[in-house]
């Protein structure tokens, strides 16, 4: 074999070295989007029985409501005492505000 036929071969096997990463680099993509798919689908089906069983029970849907509720009040109460504050540095700090002020004593 002489140097010529020798490098012709190296040739050809970076080539198909080259193109055998290729196809394993292709094929964990397609896996790992099969994997992320499948993955995907269960966990959008788990959620949506989920609201399936509390839309249909009445016990998890009162459970439910009860929780929306408790989380509501939480957010409304936050809501009113920020707003408190914010009037009340208003009133040190600019002198009187033009705002309506839902939390003045009449």
């Amino acid at each position: 074999m002489n140097s010529g036929e020798s490098l012709q071969s190296l040739r050809r096997l970076v080539l198909s070295d080259t193109h055998a990463a290729l196809v394993v680099q292709i094929c964990k993509v397609v896996i790992a989007a099969a994997i992320g798919s499948i993955t995907g689908v269960a966990i959008s089906m788990g959620i949506v029985f989920g609201f399936v069983l509390i839309i249909l029970t009445p016990v998890f849907n009162i459970y439910y409501a009860m929780i929306f509720l408790l989380i509501g009040s939480i957010y409304t109460f936050r809501l009113f005492q920020k707003n408190k504050i914010q009037f009340s540095m208003e009133a040190e700090f600019n002198g009187p505000s033009h705002a309506i002020n839902l939390f003045e004593e009449i």
